[in-house]
């Protein structure tokens, strides 16, 4: 690209919106000469490039009355908040080396004028970042959100245990006769143990923030619905903080699990949907975690989890259970 078009480009970066008349001028102010007919050609040469990178729609759109907008970025607002998350969360970098990496990131990503009409196109786009796109946009214009909220079924149809989807019917919309569909506030999106969160304000619970899976939100859209602001009481780090309990480890194994039926859901919102489901003789689920990292934050939760789970393999990890309960146990029979 030529070294002017970059120019040109680092000035809409900086400025947007802006019109060719004033990027003329602005550039003229640096010390760079340019008529207005070549700054079009050169926006058209930026349009190509990151066409060919794999920009859907043209990367810098002409506005009227307002000028060049970067509209349509190479990633959606929610591809970005992914990957930045999971460069700002990644155990394997300094802080030196996320910095280098976030800089590089928003500067290819670039910064998107999103009016607050503006539709979240679906297609090729994974759900994910279809949703992660409108939550993040909710939550910097201050909109609310409409969802429903999926739960889990254990199955059991003689060949093997499966899990059913099903959605909730406690929802707070009144619009909804159904009572499945929630209202929220929108406040932060939250990684933790590899999973995104919610933090908004229900008016069911005015007391309290809650949190939603990501994953488990279903059908996600804005709302006209009033925006709350969030209680001045409320401490929303502390929360985040509680939620941040990350299961990072240096050792890897397949682990097996038994447990009651009864913590079937908090084994499911632990582990995720995706891993394999069998029975044992008594009946009780086995989930299988396929080379999963052993850590504190999981010999930690299964300990929590009392009677109602156990470790059946490895036996490294068994052995550590064990060793735990009894140090804890020792704790109480000393005289």
């Amino acid at each position: 690209m030529h070294e002017k078009a970059i120019k040109v480009l680092n000035c809409i970066y900086d400025h947007q919106p802006i019109s060719a008349p004033k990027i003329q001028a602005r550039l003229k102010a640096e010390g760079t000469k340019l008529d207005v007919k070549t700054i079009y050609t050169y926006v058209r040469q930026i349009n190509q490039f990151f066409d060919w990178l794999g920009c859907d729609e043209p990367f810098i759109t002409s506005v009227h009355k307002f000028g060049y907008v970067i509209m349509h970025p190479l990633f959606s607002e929610g591809e970005q908040l992914f990957l930045s998350d999971h460069i700002r969360f990644s155990p394997l970098l300094n802080q030196v080396e996320k910095n280098v990496l976030q800089a590089k990131l928003a500067k290819l990503a670039g910064m998107p004028y999103q009016p607050e009409d503006q539709k979240v196109e679906k297609g090729p786009t994974a759900e994910l970042f279809v949703r992660l796109t409108t939550i993040a946009k909710a939550i910097r214009m201050q909109k609310t959100l409409l969802f429903e909220y999926l739960d889990y079924d254990l199955k059991d149809d003689g060949r093997g245990l499966h899990l059913v989807k099903r959605v909730r019917n406690h929802g707070n919309y009144s619009r909804d006769p159904r009572h499945q569909t929630y209202l929220v506030s929108p406040y932060e999106l939250v990684m933790a143990k590899g999973q995104y969160y919610l933090v908004g304000y229900n008016e069911k619970h005015p007391d309290n923030l809650t949190v939603y899976r990501l994953d488990r939100m279903d059908k996600v859209r804005s709302s006209q619905e009033p925006f709350i602001e969030k209680p001045e009481n409320i401490d929303i780090e502390q929360l985040k903080a509680q939620l941040v309990n990350m299961f990072i480890g240096d050792r890897f194994a397949d682990v097996r699990l038994r447990f009651h039926q009864s913590i079937f859901k908090a084994v499911i919102d632990q582990f995720g949907s995706e891993h394999p489901l069998s029975r044992a003789e008594n009946g009780d689920p086995i989930i299988l975690l396929q080379d999963f990292q052993i850590s504190e934050g999981l010999i930690s939760w299964i300990l929590m989890m009392g009677s109602q789970i156990e470790v059946l393999s490895p036996l490294s990890l068994r052995q550590l259970c064990i060793e735990r309960l009894q140090a804890a146990l020792n704790q109480y029979v000393q005289p």
